[in-house]
């Protein structure tokens, strides 16, 4: 595995339709990006003692092109809870009680449970934009955080009782 991080580097500076093949002691290996929405989220690897046939090759872009289309369907999934989640963060700001909203759906049931700390970030659309995933897909371990849009801005909800920092940001966002 050591050996294929540099090439995997490799195909993230080359973007979304990168691929490779290398040999390892003796052992094939392809290596595809997986990405979806014109931006790497993986890679694939898949390794074999024999050379990789035309058909091996072709086999294996089908699974990735199946896989990034799950991806894709799963981004339009979080981008449509993502504006959902935006509408109701517009409407507690508007003073309606969150438990008149359908939170649960959002993942956000977390909100009735008690008082929440309120955390705003502002920097360009990119940046909150990561910035929003990342609380999104944080460790179930750190404790409930939920992230919104609202107003050109990110907002992050959290226990009051959780300790007062926003996420770390992730390497290279």
């Amino acid at each position: 595995v050591e050996q294929l991080g540099p090439e995997v580097e490799r195909m993230r500076e080359r973007g979304p339709r990168s691929s490779a093949a290398i040999e390892v002691d003796r052992t094939h290996i392809v290596l595809q990006s997986l990405a979806a929405a014109g931006r790497v989220r993986g890679f694939l690897a898949v390794a074999r003692p024999e050379v990789f046939t035309t058909a091996d090759l072709a086999l294996v872009n089908v699974g990735v092109a199946l896989v990034s289309l799950a991806m894709e369907r799963s981004i339009g999934t979080d981008t449509a809870r993502r504006e959902l989640r935006s509408a109701l963060l517009a409407l507690l700001a508007d003073g309606i009680p969150a438990e008149r909203l359908p939170v649960a759906g959002v993942g956000w049931d977390e909100l009735l449970a008690g008082p929440v700390r309120v955390l705003v970030a502002d920097g360009p659309a990119a940046d909150l934009l990561a910035l929003v995933e990342q609380v999104e897909e944080s460790d179930a371990s750190e404790g409930w955080r939920g992230a919104a849009l609202f107003e050109g801005r990110v907002v992050i909800l959290q226990p009051a009782a959780a300790p007062p920092q926003p996420p770390v940001p992730a390497p290279g966002t």
